[in-house]
C-alpha cells in the first residue's frame, strides 16, 4: 500500500500526473461539451442516422447473411428506475416491438406489451395508472404489473377466468441499489432460462451493505451497431494490438502504448492446465453456459514509446470482462485499494441501433480521483471499438485465415440466444437472409 504513493519515484510522478490530467479533461469536457456525454457522441465521417449512407449500409449488413438475428433471447434492461416513478407510464420500442413500463402506488414496475388486447389501443399513449393498475385510454380496461385484467367497467359478466382479456407480460427484476429495471424477453415465451447476471447480484449486495457506492453514469441512444458486436471482441484478439494500442487519452494523444494479454473462456468450459487459462483465477470458475469471461492483462506501459511505467500501474489495470449473453457486459477491475465494476447493457432498438447505459461502482475506499479516472478509461476504451462496429459487415462466406481468434467456438456460444422464433432478417428488409447456424 505505502508503494502505492510512493512520490519519491519519477516514474509514479509522471503516472499520477497523466491521472491528474484525464480527471481534469474529463470535468472539463462535462461542463463546457455536453454532446460528449450526451446522446451523439459520433466521430467525425460517421454515417448519421436517418442519412442515405447510413440506411445503405443497414440493408446491405440485413442482406449479407452473416449478422446474427437481431435480437436473442435474454435479460435487457429495459429502464432506469428513476424512469419510472409512481404512477408513471414509460413507453419503449425496443427488440422489434412495442412496451410499456409503470409504477403502480404499491411501487412494483411491470412490463407488458402496449398494446391493448382488446382493440389494440397503445397503453402508452393516454394511458394512466390508477392504483397498481394501468388503465386503458379507450375503454378503461385495467391492468395490473402481471397483466391481470381487473376491471372492465361496461362488462357484467365475469372475465377473471377468462386468460383472453389480459395484457401479455413479462418477467420483471428491479434492483434499486443498481437504479435498473431488467425484463426477461424470449421468441418463444418460455420462462427465464437462466437468472439476471451473478456479478450484478454481487455488486447489489456491496452496495447495499455500503462498501460500494455508484460513481458514474452515461447513456448512448444511438450505438448503430448489432447487439453482439461487444461479445464478438471475446474472440478478436489481434485487434487489441490495433484499435486498443494506445490507452485512451484526451485529444486523442498516443501517450501510453499498451502490450495485453487476453485470455478468454465460455461458459461450461472446464479450467485446466494447458488451455491457457489460470487455474487459480477465480473469475474463471463456475461459468454457465450463457457466460463468457475475458482477462484483460497489461504486461507493460510505455510512455511515449520512450520507456516504460512502473509496473504496478500495468497491474492495476488489469480487467476481468464478465458477460452474460450478448447483452449485459460487466467490467470487473479489483486494485490493491479496492473493487471498480462497470455494467454496459444495450437494448437493441432497431436491427442496427442499440441504446446502451453504462452505470460506475467503485468500494468507497477508492479515492474519488482514481475512481473517477477509471470509469473515464474504460467508458473510453469501449468507445474506441465503436467506429469499427458501427460501419462493419460480415463478409460471406467467412474468410478466415490462421492465427484468427475462435470465432467458430464463439458463433456456438451465441447460437443459444435463438430460437427458431427469433425475428429474422427477411422480415426486416427485401432480401433478407436469416440463419441460426452463423
Amino acid at each position: 500500500m505505502l508503494e502505492f504513493f510512493d512520490f519519491s519515484n519519477p516514474g509514479y510522478v509522471v503516472g499520477y500526473a497523466l491521472l491528474a490530467y484525464a480527471l481534469f479533461k474529463t470535468v472539463r469536457d462535462y461542463c463546457t461539451c455536453p454532446e460528449i456525454y450526451g446522446r451523439h457522441g459520433f466521430k467525425k465521417g460517421s454515417y448519421k442516422p436517418g442519412s442515405f449512407e447510413r440506411e445503405q449500409l443497414n440493408a446491405l449488413r440485413a442482406r449479407c447473411g452473416q449478422f446474427p438475428r437481431p435480437y436473442p433471447n435474454g435479460w435487457y434492461k429495459i429502464a432506469d428506475a428513476e424512469e419510472v416513478p409512481k404512477g408513471k407510464v414509460l413507453t419503449v420500442t425496443a427488440l422489434g416491438k412495442e412496451f410499456v413500463v409503470f409504477r403502480g402506488e404499491d411501487g412494483r414496475a411491470g412490463v407488458l406489451d402496449a398494446f391493448c388486447p382488446h382493440l389494440g389501443t397503445h397503453l402508452g399513449h393516454g394511458g394512466v395508472v390508477k392504483g397498481n393498475n394501468i388503465v386503458c385510454p379507450y375503454h378503461l380496461w385495467e391492468f395490473d404489473a402481471l397483466g391481470k385484467n381487473n376491471k372492465i367497467p361496461y362488462c357484467k359478466k365475469d372475465m377473471s377466468n377468462s386468460s383472453r382479456v389480459n395484457a401479455k407480460s413479462y418477467h420483471v427484476l428491479e434492483s434499486k441499489a443498481l437504479g435498473s429495471i431488467f425484463f426477461w424477453f424470449d421468441a418463444e415465451d418460455r420462462e427465464p432460462q437462466w437468472e439476471l447476471h451473478p456479478g450484478l447480484k454481487e455488486v447489489e449486495g456491496w452496495i447495499e451493505e455500503g462498501k460500494m457506492r455508484s460513481i458514474w453514469y452515461n447513456r448512448w441512444d444511438d450505438m448503430l451497431q448489432h447487439v453482439f458486436e461487444p461479445s464478438q471482441n471475446s474472440a478478436d484478439d489481434f485487434h487489441f494490438l490495433t484499435v486498443h494500442q494506445y490507452l485512451p487519452m484526451p485529444f486523442n494523444l498516443k501517450i501510453l502504448n499498451v502490450k495485453h494479454s487476453i485470455k478468454t473462456m465460455y461458459g461450461k468450459e472446464a479450467p485446466k492446465e494447458g488451455n491457457g487459462v489460470d487455474t487459480e483465477d477465480t473469475n474463471f470458475s463456475n461459468l454457465q453456459k450463457q457466460d463468457m469471461m475475458i482477462r484483460e492483462t497489461i504486461d507493460q506501459l510505455r510512455f511515449m514509446d520512450l520507456f516504460p511505467l512502473p509496473q504496478f500501474i500495468a497491474g492495476f489495470i488489469c480487467t476481468h470482462v464478465h458477460i452474460q449473453g450478448p447483452n449485459n457486459v460487466l467490467f470487473k477491475v479489483d486494485t490493491p485499494i479496492g473493487r471498480f465494476r462497470a455494467h454496459f447493457a444495450l437494448l437493441p432498438i432497431e436491427p442496427f441501433r442499440q441504446k446502451a447505459t453504462m452505470r460506475m461502482y467503485a468500494d468507497r475506499t477508492i479515492p474519488w480521483i482514481v475512481a473517477r479516472v477509471l470509469q473515464w478509461w474504460i467508458r473510453e476504451t469501449a468507445d474506441q471499438d465503436r467506429q469499427v462496429w458501427e460501419h462493419k459487415i460480415h463478409i460471406s462466406p467467412r474468410n478466415l485465415v490462421i492465427g484468427d481468434g475462435p470465432f467458430a467456438q464463439y458463433g456456438k456460444w451465441l447460437k443459444q440466444f435463438y430460437s427458431p422464433k427469433s425475428q429474422g432478417w427477411e422480415t426486416i428488409v427485401p432480401g433478407g437472409k436469416s440463419s441460426l447456424d452463423w
